[in-house]
């Protein structure tokens, strides 16, 4: 409303010190003028213009981000957020914009790089060399030598959870004790594997309830079979414990069953919805982390995550977005919601 309406009002903006909040507000305001007038924005002149009049506008770089953030959500308005109590009655439109909006996506460039991921070093650790973890969006950790190992992992950020969900491909055998290691020190506790056949090229990483399994080796990292949790014919629950650091970390697992790696959408759709209300009740808004792991680290993630961020959003929020949780969720990883279906 300020943005659209301050040329021809007197706005005050003003925060406890005058310089934080305030100038992340007339940062963005700033930013528009210059978007309407000049139909674009160099976002380090206009900060650069703001601190012209307060030196500490902006105080730090989590404002500027803020700032960023929010000004996306200004251009971008809210053309695309239905009320979850108006669903019902526009579900049919929201359909049918679904096309344009998917083009739409499609066609929203990427600024993101690979610098650190394309490493010769680092490049063998990759299961493909076209979904690669970009630099501003990898997991970084420690591991047992005090090295910072590299591993094929994005954070996702922008939704409604405190802590963030990270999402990695299926570990290799060369991966296997650098994943586990990444686990403990990211402390993941929920981790949801989507694809669950083990093969040669897709090892087993933890010890397989169906096959009877007790232990599984990697590294220095023991992993066992803790206990069980309520199963039903297409969600396996389970708990894992891993040795291997000074104190035994426990982790919480839910195993999809039937969605074949390569394919889309799983076969029954509303596994996602039972999956992501699972999260929701089970998973508290915490320091700790959601683990999403898929073959490709990209496909069956991204549509989970998907579903699991507007299904929050409708429960804290009581609307929908489809479009811009795609958006958010392409900026950690390109290659996400990438098929029409």
């Amino acid at each position: 409303s300020i943005a659209t309406n301050h040329v021809q009002l007197c706005a005050v903006v003003h925060c406890s010190a005058g310089i934080g909040g305030t100038g992340t507000v007339i940062y963005d305001l700033l930013c528009y003028d210059h978007l309407m007038y000049n139909k674009q924005v160099d976002f380090i002149s206009v900060l650069e213009h703001l601190r012209q009049s307060r030196a500490r506008l902006i105080e730090n770089q989590a404002q500027f981000k803020l700032s960023l953030q929010l000004f996306d959500e200004i251009i971008h308005d809210h053309t695309h957020v239905i009320s979850a109590s108006e669903l019902n009655d526009k579900l049919q439109d929201v359909l049918i914009c679904c096309g344009v909006q998917f083009e739409k996506l499609q066609r929203m460039g990427s600024r993101l790089t690979f610098f650190n991921a394309k490493d010769p070093q680092n490049s063998s650790f990759n299961r493909s060399q076209d979904i690669l973890p970009a630099d501003s969006q990898r997991v970084y950790f420690q591991d047992h030598k005090n090295e910072t190992p590299y591993i094929n992992a994005v954070r996702v950020t922008g939704l409604l959870t405190t802590a963030e969900i990270i999402v990695t491909e299926h570990p290799t055998l060369r991966s296997m004790e650098r994943f586990w290691s990444m686990v403990v020190e990211k402390k993941c506790s929920t981790i949801v594997l989507l694809n669950n056949t083990f093969s040669e090229e897709f090892p087993p990483f933890y010890p397989s309830i169906h096959a009877g399994e007790e232990v599984v080796q990697a590294g220095i990292f023991c992993v066992k079979m803790k206990c069980s949790g309520e199963n039903s014919g297409d969600l396996f629950n389970f708990v894992l414990e891993i040795t291997g650091r000074k104190n035994p970390y426990t982790v919480n697992v839910y195993e999809v069953m039937g969605w074949q790696r390569g394919i889309p959408v799983p076969p029954n759709v509303d596994l996602l919805v039972k999956l992501s209300d699972t999260l929701l009740a089970t998973t508290q808004k915490t320091a700790e982390h959601t683990l999403f792991i898929c073959g490709d680290g990209c496909m069956a993630s991204g549509l989970a995550t998907a579903v699991l961020s507007v299904l929050e959003r409708i429960k804290d929020l009581q609307d929908i977005d489809v479009y811009r949780t795609a958006v958010k969720l392409r900026r950690s990883r390109h290659q996400f919601i990438t098929d029409r279906s």
